[in-house]
């Protein structure tokens, strides 16, 4: 999703055949005091299902995780990796 060599960030996803679950793996290299939010757009979810997010302990929509995303909150330092279950509700 993020490609590391043009960034700051790298992101990838799988998401299982019957789009019931997923998996969202972000890292982020270096960090700045004055980072911009980063926002991941996952693709391959079903766009007319809801998902609960484990980690974050939300329900977001499948259409809503793709073209609007979610907003990565990396801890302050270097070299910070995130992950992401989600779960067909």
């Amino acid at each position: 999703i993020d490609d590391p060599f043009n960034s700051n960030y790298m992101s990838v996803s799988v998401v299982s055949k019957d789009k019931s679950k997923a998996f969202l793996l972000t890292y982020q290299r270096l960090y700045s005091a004055n980072y911009e939010a980063h926002r991941v757009k996952m693709q391959g979810l079903d766009p007319d299902k809801r998902y609960f997010i484990r980690e974050l302990g939300i329900e977001v929509g499948g259409s809503t995780i793709m073209n609007v995303g979610i907003v990565v909150n990396f801890p302050k330092g270097d070299f910070n990796t995130i992950k992401y279950h989600f779960d067909q509700i």
